[in-house]
C-alpha cells in the first residue's frame, strides 16, 4: 500500500491521506474551493493514469486527449515551454527526496496558446520506500500573471511621471502612525535614501522633527485637522534634510479608507518649490526696496530678462545646430575611414586573384574577377554618392523604401566575403520579411555587425554567424548571432558609446556601433546586445519598421 509523508487533519484529526475516500474528499474540496485540476501519475508505468475534467480543460483538451498526450515523461515535457523544461524536470527529481514539490511554469495548450501554471505535487511511496505514484494539483494562474505585469507597468509609469514632473508621493497609515509607502521621487525630494529615511521616520513626531522649526507648529496643526476632518490638505512648508540645506515643499494629500483593513490612510503628493520660493522672496525684497521708480525698474528688469531669455534661446538653437553638425561630421569621418575600407579590401583581394588568373590565362576567371571588381567599385561609388548627399543635405537617413531585408544582408555579406572565407566562418541567413528603410544605411548597419562578428570570432573550431528576423511589437526584430568571444554583461551598454573599444589590440576606431545605434534610432528602432558572458558568443538585436 502506498503511504504519504503528509497528514491531512480536518477538525484536528490526525488522518492519513492514503485512504481512497480521504484522498477523494481532499481532491473534491480542492476543486470546489480553488478550481484546481487534479491528476495521478504512475511511476511504474511512467505515465498519467487519471485526471479530472478541469485538469484537461487547463490544457484545452478532453480527459482522453490528456491521457494520451501525457502517456510518457517525454510527452509531458513536450507540452511545457522550452525555457521551463529543465527547471520542471529538476523539481520533479527533487520531490522524490522531499516527497512534494511546488513550481510555476508555462504550458502550450492544444490551440497553441501559452498558459502560466502553478503545480503542487505529492509523491506516495510503497513499503520499500520506492515512489509508486504521485498526485498533482494544477491551477491556471495566467490572469494573475497578467495582473502582476499590469501592476509592474503601472509602477514603472508612475516612476516615469515622477521623474518628468519632479514630484513624489507617499502613503501614511494614521492608526499605525508610520509610512506604508514612499516613492523614489518622494525620497529624492527629501534628500534621503529609502531605508535610512524609513528607519529614522517611525512616527509623525519623527517627520515633524525634519520640518523647519518655524513651520513645525503650522504643519502639526494642519495635520491634526486633516486627520480628524477628513478634508484635502494643501500646504507649503520647509524641511531640513540631513545635509543641512533648506528646501521648500508643497504637499497635497487626502485621507481615504483602506478597503482591506478599514483604517484611514493619507495619500499625498509633494513637490519641491525651493526655486520658486527663492524667486518669490527676491521679488518681494525688490518690491519693498523700490519706491517711485518701481514701475520703471520692473519694466527694465522684465526687458532684460526677456532679452536674456531670447539670447539664451538663440544660443540654444546655435548649440543644437552645432551639435547636429558635429554629429554629422562624426558620421562623415567614420564613413570615409571605415565604410570605404571593406570595398577597398575586396578590390585589393580580387586584384591579386586577377593577376594570378592573367598569368594562368584563365579567361573565364578573369571575367569573373573583373565583374567582382566592378561590383566593388560600384559599391564605393554608391558610398561616395551617399557621402556627397550627406554633406549637402545634412541627413543620415535618406528616402525610406520597402525592400527585402534578406537582400540587404546579402549585400553586406558580399562586402566581407573575403574575410568570411579567410576565417572559415559559416554564415547562415534565414529568409526574412521586408522592411521600410534607407537601404544604403541599413547595409552599413549589417556591414558593421558582420565585421564585428568576424573580428571577435575568437579561436572557435567552427565559427558561425546566424542572421534571422521575426515580427515584434509592430516592428521587425533582426538578430545577428555569433559563437565568438562574447561580451561581459557590464559592457552591454558601453559598447554603443562613441569611440568605445573594449579591446585596444583589435583594429577599429570605436565608432562603428555608435553609428549603428544612431542609424537604427533614426529609423525609429532600438538596438541591444545579449551575451551570457566571455566565450559564449553574443547576439546583436535591432528593430526596424516593417514594410
Amino acid at each position: 500500500m502506498a503511504t504519504s509523508p503528509f497528514k491531512f487533519t480536518p477538525s484536528g484529526l490526525n488522518t492519513p491521506l492514503d485512504k481512497p475516500w480521504h484522498r477523494d474528499a481532499f481532491i473534491d474540496a480542492s476543486h470546489r474551493i480553488a478550481h484546481l485540476g487534479y491528476c495521478e501519475w504512475d511511476y511504474d508505468k511512467g505515465r498519467i493514469i487519471s485526471c479530472t475534467p478541469h485538469y484537461a480543460e487547463i490544457f484545452g483538451m478532453s480527459v482522453d486527449e490528456v491521457i494520451e498526450s501525457q502517456s510518457s515523461w517525454e510527452k509531458v515535457l513536450a507540452q511545457l515551454h522550452p525555457e521551463d523544461r529543465a527547471r520542471y524536470a529538476q523539481s520533479h527529481e527533487e520531490q522524490l527526496g522531499k516527497g512534494t514539490h511546488e513550481i510555476e511554469y508555462r504550458i502550450f495548450r492544444k490551440d497553441g496558446a501559452i498558459s502560466h501554471i502553478r503545480e503542487v505535487g505529492i509523491v506516495f511511496f510503497d513499503e520499500q520506500g520506492k515512489a509508486s505514484e504521485s498526485m498533482g494539483l494544477l491551477q491556471d494562474i495566467s490572469e494573475q500573471k497578467e495582473r502582476i505585469q499590469d501592476l509592474e507597468n503601472r509602477d514603472a509609469m508612475a516612476q516615469q511621471v515622477e521623474t518628468i514632473t519632479d514630484i513624489g508621493h507617499f502613503i501614511w497609515d494614521i492608526r499605525k502612525n508610520q509610512y506604508r509607502f514612499t516613492s523614489p521621487g518622494y525620497l529624492r525630494i527629501l534628500g534621503t535614501e529609502r531605508e535610512p529615511h524609513e528607519h529614522k521616520v517611525n512616527s509623525l513626531d519623527d517627520y515633524l522633527a525634519e520640518i523647519h522649526e518655524d513651520d513645525r507648529e503650522l504643519v502639526s496643526e494642519a495635520y491634526r485637522q486633516h486627520f480628524s476632518k477628513d478634508h484635502q490638505l494643501n500646504i507649503e512648508y520647509r524641511v531640513v534634510p540631513g545635509d543641512g540645506s533648506e528646501r521648500w515643499i508643497r504637499e497635497k494629500s487626502v485621507v481615504i479608507e483602506d478597503d482591506t483593513s478599514g483604517d484611514n490612510q493619507v495619500i499625498g503628493v509633494i513637490q519641491e518649490i525651493t526655486d520658486q520660493k527663492i524667486s518669490e522672496q527676491l521679488l518681494r525684497d525688490a518690491r519693498d526696496s523700490l519706491e517711485t521708480e518701481v514701475e520703471l525698474r520692473t519694466r527694465k528688469l522684465t526687458e532684460t530678462v526677456d532679452r536674456l531669455n531670447t539670447e539664451i534661446s538663440e544660443r540654444e538653437v546655435i548649440s543644437t545646430e552645432l551639435e547636429a553638425k558635429n554629429a554629422e561630421l562624426e558620421r562623415f569621418t567614420y564613413t570615409v575611414s571605415h565604410d570605404l575600407k571593406s570595398p577597398l579590401v575586396t578590390i585589393r583581394g580580387f586584384l591579386g586573384l586577377l593577376e594570378k588568373d592573367i598569368e594562368a590565362a584563365d579567361s573565364k576567371r578573369i571575367a569573373e574577377d573583373i565583374k567582382k571588381l566592378k561590383n566593388a567599385t560600384d559599391t564605393m561609388g554608391m558610398l561616395l554618392n551617399d557621402l556627397l548627399e550627406l554633406s549637402q543635405v545634412g541627413r543620415v537617413v535618406g528616402e525610406t523604401v520597402s525592400c527585402s531585408l534578406s537582400a540587404l544582408v546579402k549585400q553586406a555579406t558580399e562586402l566581407v566575403k573575403s574575410d568570411l572565407d579567410s576565417s572559415a566562418i559559416e554564415i547562415i541567413v534565414e529568409d526574412m520579411p521586408s522592411v521600410k528603410v534607407d537601404e544604403s544605411r541599413i547595409v552599413e548597419v549589417f556591414l558593421n555587425l558582420l565585421e564585428n562578428a568576424i573580428k571577435f570570432s575568437g579561436e572557435q573550431e567552427s565559427p558561425r554567424i546566424h542572421i534571422s528576423a521575426k515580427p515584434m511589437d509592430g516592428m521587425i526584430c533582426c538578430s545577428v548571432r555569433d559563437n565568438g568571444i562574447g561580451i561581459d554583461e557590464q559592457y552591454h551598454d558601453q559598447i554603443f558609446e562613441l569611440f568605445e573599444r573594449l579591446d585596444a589590440q583589435v583594429d577599429g576606431t570605436g565608432i562603428g556601433l555608435a553609428l549603428v545605434k544612431r542609424i537604427i534610432e533614426s529609423h525609429g528602432g532600438i538596438i541591444w546586445v545579449e551575451s551570457e558572458g566571455p566565450g559564449l558568443g553574443c547576439t546583436m538585436s535591432l528593430t526596424l519598421p516593417r514594410a
